[in-house]
């Protein structure tokens, strides 16, 4: 160990910093993409679904800025100075404090959808006391962290890290553990609901289980090796995996002409988007194709498409199966 309290090997402390940096970019370009997809194909969705898209982008957008802000501090104006790579800089703020409050944004969300879903309080309530304990910890965390200043002395917020990182990692498989329940339970088995439901419990299941996992092994990294930074590349993850986990959700509902799930959706209507009838002026290379609610939607807006809001697919698929 150096005087500073920084270990000897480099490789150590700047590899898992610089890995986790660049996985963080890397997501968020997966972000903008899914976020342009989801501006381009669903200008009708409810005003809060486009709340939630739009503030979870920019929650990542100022954790992106934020980290480029670290990199440049470590790697080119403190380059060579130990002392510089043992500071927290804006970690503080963009690794716990910013991906708790995008993680509790995306499980409210699911929450409110579960609470439409099911009719009932009790689990809902249940997934927003896990998700608020989780988002209190990630802030007193991250207060504690800053507080500290150096990355080898946050060893002494591992209560708040574990409290936040073992209630976010909880309230996913709540939340991924009911939908797949209840969904299930749905089932009656009609082609017509069966392909519909099959698909959003694989997602939710997929997602749910992505970013619980990455949780647990933040946590478990943080305990393990707790002077280490190896922590660093699943926490600058996992607030990028909870914002492209609902846009991977929202933007299912686009049809790819070609695609896979052409021929197993081929009972669906289905619409072609024009060359030149978006609102971008973008030609595409091959049309997207949507699944509109009714005929006569697309009568009424021939140089639009109306495309129904998650939520909306969820209580249609749920109203026919019962009436």
């Amino acid at each position: 160990m150096s005087d500073t309290g920084m270990p000897v090997d480099l490789v150590k402390t700047t590899g898992p910093l610089l890995l986790g940096y660049i996985i963080n970019c890397g997501l968020y370009g997966a972000l903008c993409v899914q976020v342009y997809l989801y501006y381009i194909s669903f200008p009708n969705d409810h005003t809060r679904s486009k709340a939630v898209v739009y503030s979870l982008f920019v929650i990542e957008t100022a954790q992106v800025v934020m980290n480029i802000s670290d990199v440049f501090d470590l790697f080119a104006v403190g380059y060579g100075d130990l002392d510089t790579l043992d500071k927290i800089h804006l970690s503080w703020l963009a690794v716990p404090i910013l991906t708790g409050l995008g993680a509790f944004i995306v499980q409210c969300f699911y929450g409110y959808r579960i609470y439409l879903l099911t009719e009932r309080s009790w689990i809902p309530s249940v997934i927003a006391l896990l998700s608020v304990t989780q988002f209190t910890a990630a802030f007193v965390g991250g207060i504690q962290v800053y507080l500290k200043g150096r990355f080898s002395l946050i060893e002494s917020t591992r209560t708040a890290s574990t409290i936040w990182l073992a209630g976010s990692a909880a309230c996913d498989v709540v939340i991924a553990g009911t939908m797949t329940h209840h969904l299930v339970s749905a089932d009656t088995g009609f082609k017509s609901t069966h392909l519909i439901l099959t698909k959003i419990i694989r997602l939710v299941v997929e997602t749910g289980s992505v970013t619980a996992s990455v949780a647990v092994l933040d946590l478990i990294l943080f305990l393990t090796f707790p002077d280490a930074t190896y922590h660093t590349v699943p926490a600058q993850s996992l607030a990028k995996l909870y914002s492209n986990a609902v846009l991977v959700l929202f933007n299912s509902r686009i049809k790819i002409r070609g695609g896979r799930e052409e021929a197993k959706d081929s009972h669906e209507s289905d619409i072609e988007l024009p060359y030149s009838t978006t609102s971008t002026g973008f030609q595409f290379g091959g049309p997207l194709k949507f699944n509109p609610r009714s005929v006569s939607q697309r009568e009424s807006r021939p140089n639009n498409v109306d495309v129904s809001s998650w939520e909306d697919d969820i209580q249609t698929t749920m109203h026919n199966m019962v009436r």
